[in-house]
């Protein structure tokens, strides 16, 4: 029977179906009852409603927002005069997107950061990954509050949390699901989650060359590999 440490070589970390278990947790999916939750301390999981209200995100204490459904072309915005008027929020959320930009936040002093998502199997989210998370990293270390949001809440934004857990704060990804799920329900597409294995991969392999890294300057001859 192969070793404990020969299997942790080349077997995978984890894979899509376990993570999509951990999300849909004992009772199966279901959809969030409130449009937003803190996920983790400082940050917030949301949808397009509560990404397009600013006063409620003064309510929740919101500093910094992450839109991962940004409108990825100008024409999908309306004209800057539309700006002027109450009615800015009825253009907000239309076709999976969420039209808000640095303008959009800037009369309450909101920092922003614009990720154009599309809520496929296909789409490389992972490209923003290590932006992301540097992002939320910045923003909770000076001690602000984050709202991470799609249009839904649960694919998109959640995906981009788990991957700042696991890149910022040492997480698997089994572990950044669960931590998430426990306070709001998610179900990241499977391409989604495909990436967050792949993350998953790349992190345990970093810290594996960096434990060996650490065991040779000390003279050590072998490392655990966890």
């Amino acid at each position: 029977m192969p070793s404990t440490s020969w299997r942790s070589h080349f077997l995978p970390s984890c894979s899509v179906a376990e993570l999509q278990d951990i999300a849909d947790g004992l009772s199966g999916f279901v959809l969030p009852t409130e449009p937003a939750n803190e996920v983790y301390p400082g940050v917030l999981l949301g949808d397009a409603p509560t990404a397009l209200s600013t006063y409620k995100l003064n309510q929740l204490g919101v500093t910094h927002v992450v839109n991962v459904a940004q409108a990825p072309t100008i024409s999908m915005y309306p004209p800057s005069d539309t700006l002027k008027h109450s009615k800015w929020q009825d253009w907000g959320a239309v076709g999976g997107f969420v039209r808000t930009s640095e303008a959009y936040y800037r009369h309450v002093g909101m920092e922003f950061l614009g990720i154009p998502a599309y809520d496929t199997i296909t789409f490389n989210l992972s490209r923003y990954f290590y932006e992301a998370a540097c992002f939320i990293d910045e923003a909770l270390a000076s001690g602000g509050t984050v709202l991470v949001h799609c249009h839904a809440g649960i694919s998109r934004s959640a995906t981009i949390v788990a991957a700042f857990l696991m890149i910022k704060r040492g997480m698997t990804a089994q572990e950044a699901i669960r931590v998430i799920r426990s306070r709001r329900p998610i179900r990241p597409n499977s391409g989604f989650m495909q990436q967050l294995c792949d993350l998953n991969e790349t992190l345990l392999g970093e810290r594996r060359r960096a434990r060996a890294d650490l065991a040779a300057r000390n003279g050590g001859t072998s490392v655990a590999v966890l």
